[in-house]
């Protein structure tokens, strides 16, 4: 009992000193990382000992940073999570470029826990293929970490092929150099991103002196879900407050909670939702009981970098000036999603089908009426919205795997592994269909089939923090789905 008190304790003056958040089912992690601190500060490593040492006085800031270092996860990759970056390439930025062209031509982005850099580089090399002329442009990218060891590795730009796994060829030998048996980002790249300690739970920011003020665009993925909801709020607070008239904050899908951001507006993008600021928010976020949903902006197209600034500005703004709000949309896709995690599903069926049929075929609705439809046992009509995603967009691996789960139900086992084979040949490394081919194919006896998809389970899982939550896999973390393949 007295050790659950000490652990206890310590974890809430980590919060306090890191803002990382260790409840219960994290302790074994906590105390691992506060030994391993305790042991590079050369002092005596008892769980009781590191109780006093912490809360006998302030930190250093050295010794908070061998802290950081030793509780933070350093797991990322270039290119990761490519619906998102195709919003921010194809949609947030043009939008940004045919309001500021010919005017103030500027772009400002905030990867914040930034981790070792690959992420503001993945939007740096993004930039770069985008934007035309980009010498003309002021573009200013700021990353910022609590660890100043990842810091440091950032700042080398120096990665070994594991950091490449979603990285186009095209692009890592266009910005890459081979060192020994890593590769070194060129230098181009690297001078644009400014590389800065900053702990988010502090009240630094915003500011000048930092440079954390009048942001476009803010990054935070991945990182909130090691904060507790109090301090979320306090840091999306902030967030706000550092972004421009319209500035966005983009985090991870498992940290989108409405409650825990109530000044931002909501927007979607297929399946994908981003909060964003707007006038009407920073009103709603002195009276508190206003909630503005913002329209999304319809997919744009940029030419390729070689066509001329003009001749690209002018099509972005003739194609930015068509766009209409359209806020009856958003709120019919939002009533959809709370019908059905109310796990409302026949009403949450009944409202798609008359939604569709009064406002066309959205893939969203779509996606959401088959789940629904297959919760209610009605598996031919689940069937059938599947297969008009699949009409929609033929690349969709959700689909094909959403396809899978539904002929599995109807037992058909042959069929669900035609599904489950195109979509991984769209996307080898989706993890949820290398699971469910690996249950087939040991339904239909074949163990080396199975054995074949756990290697891939594990292939793709291999590096990733055990207390990583997998998006994909609703909600599981690593150590758990490796927990479920090793029963196998």
């Amino acid at each position: 009992m007295k050790s659950e008190r000490v652990i206890s304790d310590l974890s809430k003056r980590v919060e306090k000193l890191l803002g990382l958040y260790f409840p219960k089912n994290r302790w074994t992690d906590l105390e691992r990382g506060l030994v391993a601190a305790a042991k590079e500060l050369k002092i005596e490593s008892s769980i009781g000992n590191i109780a006093v040492w912490l809360s006998g006085h302030e930190l250093l800031p050295d010794q908070l940073d061998i802290l950081a270092n030793q509780l933070t996860v350093g797991e990322t990759y270039f290119f990761r999570d490519k619906p998102i970056l195709e919003i921010f390439k194809s949609n947030i930025v043009t939008e940004l470029m045919a309001a500021r062209f010919g005017k103030d031509q500027h772009i400002s982005i905030w990867s914040a826990g930034c981790c070792t850099g690959e992420e503001p580089y993945t939007l740096a090399m993004l930039l770069c293929e985008t934007v035309p002329e980009l010498d003309k442009w002021d573009i200013s990218i700021l990353a910022t970490d609590i660890n100043p060891r990842f810091l440091e590795k950032a700042r080398l730009g120096i990665y070994s092929n594991w950091s490449f796994r979603e990285t186009p060829t095209d692009i890592k030998a266009k910005y890459f150099q081979k060192v020994g048996d890593h590769w070194q980002i060129c230098a181009e790249i690297r001078s644009m991103v400014v590389f800065n300690q900053l702990n988010l739970v502090e009240d630094s920011y915003p500011s000048r002196q930092n440079m954390t003020l009048n942001m476009d665009v803010i990054f935070c993925r991945n990182v909130l879900m090691y904060f507790s909801n109090d301090l979320i709020l306090q840091v999306g607070n902030r967030f706000f407050n550092s972004l421009n008239p319209s500035g966005w904050l983009i985090t991870s899908s498992v940290e989108l909670n409405d409650e825990l951001f109530p000044s931002f507006s909501k927007v979607f993008y297929d399946n994908s939702i981003l909060y964003r600021k707007s006038h009407l928010n920073q009103v709603a976020a002195r009276k508190d009981n206003f909630h503005e949903k913002i329209v999304p902006i319809k997919r744009l197209h940029i030419q390729p970098k070689k066509e001329s600034g003009a001749m690209v500005a002018k099509q972005i703004l003739s194609v930015h000036n068509q766009h209409s709000e359209h806020n009856h949309e958003v709120a019919i896709i939002e009533k959809a999603m709370r019908l059905y995690r109310k796990g409302s599903y026949a009403e949450c069926a009944t409202f798609c089908n008359k939604e569709l049929l009064d406002n066309g075929v959205q893939t969203m609705l779509l996606s959401i009426l088959a789940k629904s439809y297959a919760n209610t046992g009605q598996l031919n009509d689940a069937l059938n919205c599947c297969e008009q995603l699949i009409k929609l967009d033929s690349f969709n691996s959700e689909a094909y795997y959403l396809m899978a789960t539904i002929l599995i139900e109807k037992q058909e086992l042959d069929n669900a592994v035609n599904a489950l084979k195109r979509g991984l040949y769209i996307n080898h490394d989706h993890l949820m269909s290398h699971f469910l081919m690996s249950n087939v194919m040991r339904r239909m006896s074949n163990k080396s089939g199975a054995e074949i998809h756990l290697k891939n389970i594990k292939r793709i899982l291999s590096g990733l923090d055990e207390n990583h939550v997998l998006d994909e896999a609703e909600g599981l973390t690593v150590k758990r789905i490796i927990e479920m393949v090793n029963s196998q």
